[in-house]
């Protein structure tokens, strides 16, 4: 018998009674029954390690440990609120591009979305997609490595017609990005796109972990910040509550080259009302302030009508303020949002239409002397060649079940390296092919529906 140790980075190890809890990426989780190692041998836990006491070679562990891990994969939740999770990886069977909720959009433009995590800390009264501690909705976490391959091919076809084209890799989530504990590898990943070395730490070749051996724990160098030679940017979106001095340095140092801070109101009672739980003012324009230091910053409110009209002055003149630490001594960016009511999301109030928010940010612009209006040029975006679709509306094409969708009733199907997002799946199951009918294909986010349960409805209408 020998002790043999596996060491991990994104997994961490908790003991508990009958039970060996499995953390993922910190904020996500499965727990599994002890009796499940009795094969492999007696073992203990904890931290980012486990250590087995065995007559396995360490290879046949490995793989008998992973066995377990993918077994029980499935049983993924969020810690934050419980709700069932879906861990994306490089052999997940699960494509990168296709979806609104996780992993890449590309909009035809130099900017490239990146959606590693969905989750949010906080429950914004406006929020888009309704997240927050109470919605039901499914969460997905994506694996650093994969993104940063897939990133780097698109970055590879964007750079075709000009070798020399600016990228920006903007990482905004279904929630709140702080929430993955992967990020500043994912943004060193992302920044040295081409030339930054990735080790492959998956857990017996399975992607359910990154392995820790040889004291290294990530192929990925976080510690010394990618000159912008290979002309990517990278930005984020956040809430900024869960930002601190030490996160914001290391994500600098990684490569992080703006926040956006939304910040909806600066009287403290509202920007509780509009959070949706408890939340921390002066916290977050302490850290806008330490940013404003070290990055660039843009301050992102949402204009919510007849809710936070006369805080946005207010904000304007508080990035105005901040113009003492920044390094060239101009203010931040002050990028105002309008609200816009969507289907899945939590709609407090109507809408304004786009002549009168123009005309409220003139004013404001008038007011304050600041520049409100901002476009593309403004961020350096320009059109990019157009990824090819390889299905279009319209058209019938065979599927295949990989997971559940984000929503309630929705599945996501695989299919030409696309996922497809069913919005009337019926019965379908995990592995099963079935015949989806392409609804929407715009920017090769894919929605679609299963023809046979579309036909089994339509008989039941009218039998």
């Amino acid at each position: 018998m020998k002790t043999i140790r596996l060491s991990f980075h994104y997994l961490e190890f908790e003991d508990k009674a009958d039970l060996l809890r499995v953390n993922l990426f910190r904020y996500f989780y499965i727990d599994l029954s002890k009796r499940l190692f009795k094969s492999i041998g007696s073992f203990k836990a904890g931290g980012h390690s486990i250590a087995f006491t065995t007559d396995l070679d360490k290879g046949s562990l490995e793989g008998q440990f992973n066995s377990v891990i993918a077994g029980s994969i499935s049983g993924l939740r969020n810690s934050l609120n419980n709700r069932r999770a879906v861990y994306v990886h490089r052999n997940s069977g699960i494509p990168l591009i296709g979806s609104v909720s996780f992993s890449i959009i590309d909009r035809n433009t130099s900017l490239i979305e990146i959606k590693p995590v969905t989750g949010c800390n906080l429950n914004c009264i406006y929020c888009s997609v309704g997240e927050g501690a109470n919605s039901e909705l499914t969460d997905f976490v994506v694996e650093p490595e994969y993104i940063i391959e897939c990133f780097k091919r698109l970055v590879e076809f964007k750079r075709q017609d000009n070798s020399k084209l600016m990228i920006e890799a903007h990482i905004g989530c279904q929630g709140e990005p702080l929430l993955y504990s992967a990020l500043p590898e994912l943004v060193a990943g992302i920044k040295g796109a081409g030339c930054t070395h990735l080790a492959s730490d998956r857990v017996g070749g399975k992607g359910i972990g990154r392995r820790a051996d040889n004291n290294s724990d990530s192929g990925i160098n976080i510690n010394k910040r990618n000159k912008n030679e290979n002309n990517i940017t990278v930005s984020i979106d956040t809430n900024g509550t869960l930002l601190t001095e030490a996160s914001v340095d290391k994500l600098v140092q990684a490569g992080m080259d703006r926040f956006n801070i939304s910040i909806n109101a600066l009287e403290p009672g509202l920007a509780r009302e509009i959070a949706g739980c408890c939340y921390n003012l002066d916290h977050v324009k302490e850290i806008a302030k330490y940013i404003a230091k070290k990055a660039e910053l843009l301050i992102a409110p949402v204009l919510i009508p007849s809710i936070n009209e006369c805080e946005i002055i207010k904000i304007v003149e508080f990035a105005k303020s901040l113009s003492k630490y920044t390094k060239d001594k101009k203010p931040p960016v002050v990028g105002i949002q309008n609200f816009l009511e969507y289907r899945t999301g939590r709609n407090p109030v109507r809408q304004w239409g786009w002549n009168r928010f123009y005309r409220f940010i003139a004013e404001l612009e008038e007011q304050t002397g600041v520049k409100l209006r901002m476009s593309e040029s403004d961020f350096s975006i320009t059109k990019t060649r157009p990824l090819p679709k390889p299905f279009r509306k319209g058209s019938t094409i065979t599927a295949r079940v990989v997971c559940p969708g984000r929503h309630k009733g929705e599945t996501i199907c695989a299919a030409s390296d696309r996922v497809i997002t069913v919005r009337r799946a019926g019965s379908a199951k995990q592995g099963q092919e079935i015949k989806v009918k392409i609804t929407g294909d715009k920017h090769n986010v894919f929605y679609g529906e299963n023809l046979e349960h579309a036909r089994f409805a339509r008989i039941s209408r009218f039998s």
